[in-house]
């Protein structure tokens, strides 16, 4: 039998803790926050997803999918940070940086979007409520997929808030 010398194991070590690393990245979910400024807890009323925009219900204080055109699910609270299913515990970041997100183009704001329910756009709709704002990529140019998150709720809220 051959002996495995110091040299070789180190090599063996460092490739199995490669294929690790690898293995974990690939099981992890699409969006993912470099940076959480302010969050907070909250039970959810229904599955929430990482990036997902989320609102509070008054009626049972539990966290749902947020939705521009629903006067019963905005204002917008944040955006999910560590996803739920109905009756867990949801992160909800209400200030970060967050990757992995649909490409837009740099300096774009992002609001609420009526369709689908829970997402953000760059396309202002009606009853808008500004969520943040797309950050530069890597180059500076083109899109990018990284965004700088801010909820900022209307002081003056439209009719339906």
């Amino acid at each position: 039998m051959k002996r495995i010398h110091m040299k070789e194991f180190r090599v063996l070590v460092a490739l199995i803790a490669i294929f690790a690393m690898l293995a974990m990245s690939a099981s992890a979910e699409a969006a993912s926050w470099k940076q959480k400024y302010q969050r907070f807890s909250a039970v959810c009323g229904e599955a929430l997803s990482v990036g997902e925009v989320a609102t509070i219900k008054p009626a049972d204080g539990k966290a749902y999918l947020a939705d521009a055109d629903d006067s019963a699910l905005r204002p917008a609270v944040g955006i999910v940070g560590k996803a739920c299913s109905a009756s867990g515990t949801a992160e909800i970041i209400v200030e970060g940086v967050i990757t992995g997100m649909t490409a837009a183009s740099p300096g774009s704001r992002l609001f609420l979007s009526a369709t689908p329910s829970g997402a953000l756009t760059t396309t202002q709709p009606d009853n808008a409520q500004t969520m943040g704002w797309v950050l530069p990529g890597a180059t500076g140019a083109g899109t990018s997929t990284t965004y700088f998150i801010k909820v900022v709720t209307p002081a003056s809220p439209p009719a339906g808030y």
